[in-house]
Order: structure tokens, then C-alpha cells, then sequence
């Protein structure tokens, strides 16, 4: 438990750091594809190293198998069919709330649908839920808090974007849903494939909702 929680306390500053950094050198200003570089690699290097390392050099574990990155087939499998039920069941309830379009296709969108999915679940549900449950917790509460981890790691780019307040709140509660649901498919399959899945889902979905 002392290196998950090592780990977030680190994230958190050097994530805020990332975005002081963005904000103050010139990448903004390079253009989309420019930003989704620095992203990328300040993602690699804040993000997934450390968890590498941890993997790895402090609790000796062979990386891909210790992150629920094995059992790609049955992933995608169950990952879709939990996908799939959770976008229709927010599809019946934005029907009457929200307005739909078609999304152009966009630096933005390829982050939200390869990156994002990707290096998320391997922080929130092939490591942090791993190390919850590896330290005792049940999955449900070990599901509840790296969903509300999840959430955190949200919250400085709201900050750096000028969107946090309180109109961020069904959103933040939506992204703790997102990470719970994504959590119960890495469970069904054993598979952190199946949470990506889930996240690739949702995230396409959110693309077409204005």
C-alpha cells in the first residue's frame, strides 16, 4: 500500500507540473498534434514508468502479467459486451438530456480513443486495483477507490482548462461510474483489456454527445 500511495502523491505533482510546463513553453502554440506528442510522452514519463519500475524493480513482478495485460481475446470480448450495455443504457438517458452530432475526426478524438483508454486503465484498474486488492481490500471497495483516483487525475487538467467548479460535478461523478464499470469488466474477463475496451466505448460514445 506505501507505494501506491508513493506513487499517487507523485503523480498528482508531477502531473501539475506537466501542465505548468505546457503552459508556459510554446507547445500550445505548435498546434493539436504537437500537444497530443507532449501528452503522450509527459504520460509515458509520469504516468507509466514509475508503475514499471514499481512492477518491477520493487515488488518483482513480471510487468504484463502483474497489469491484467494477458488474455487480449477474452478482454476484448467481455469488454464489449460491457461496453456495449453501458453506452446504450447512457444513450436511453442522453436521448431526453443531450444533443447528439457527428464528430470530424481530430488529434483530440485519436487521444481520447487510443491513449487515453490504454494508459488510463493500465494506472487505475491494472495497477491501482491490482495493489488495492493485493493489500486486502474486497473488489468492490478496491473498485470504489481507483474510480475515485480515477476522478482525481482529472481534476488538475480541469483546473489548468478553466472548467472546474461545481458544474463539474455530474461530470466527476460520471467519471467515477465510467472507472467502476471499467473495473467490473477487468474482473469478469481477468483481463485489463476488457477495462480499455470500456473505455474506448465510452469515449466514443461521449464524442457524438453535445
Amino acid at each position: 500500500m506505501f507505494y501506491l500511495t508513493g506513487y499517487f502523491v507523485f503523480l498528482i505533482a508531477a502531473w501539475v507540473a506537466a501542465w505548468y510546463l505546457h503552459d508556459l513553453t510554446f507547445v500550445r502554440d505548435l498546434g493539436p498534434g504537437a500537444t497530443v506528442a507532449y501528452w503522450t510522452v509527459a504520460k509515458l514519463i509520469v504516468w507509466i514508468a514509475p508503475i514499471l519500475l514499481i512492477v518491477t524493480c520493487v515488488l518483482k513482478r513480471p510487468a504484463v502479467a502483474y497489469l491484467g495485460l494477458t488474455g487480449f481475446a477474452r478482454g476484448i470480448r467481455v469488454g464489449s459486451v460491457v461496453g456495449a450495455t453501458f453506452v446504450l443504457l447512457s444513450a436511453i438517458v442522453d436521448v431526453v438530456t443531450r444533443m447528439h452530432a457527428l464528430p470530424g475526426p481530430s488529434w483530440g478524438m485519436f487521444n481520447a480513443l487510443t491513449v487515453a483508454p490504454l494508459f488510463e486503465e493500465v494506472m487505475f484498474r491494472g495497477f491501482a486495483l491490482k495493489a488495492l486488492e493485493d493489500s486486502g481490500y474486497r473488489f468492490w471497495p478496491a473498485n470504489t477507490i481507483a474510480a475515485i483516483l480515477f476522478l482525481g487525475l482529472h481534476l488538475p487538467g480541469w483546473h489548468f482548462m478553466g472548467t472546474l467548479g461545481a458544474s463539474q460535478v455530474v461530470l466527476g461523478l460520471s467519471v467515477v461510474i465510467v472507472g467502476m464499470v471499467a473495473g467490473y469488466a477487468k474482473r469478469r474477463s481477468n483481463s485489463t483489456w476488457a477495462s480499455v475496451t470500456v473505455h474506448f466505448f465510452n469515449n466514443l460514445y461521449s464524442a457524438f454527445v453535445r
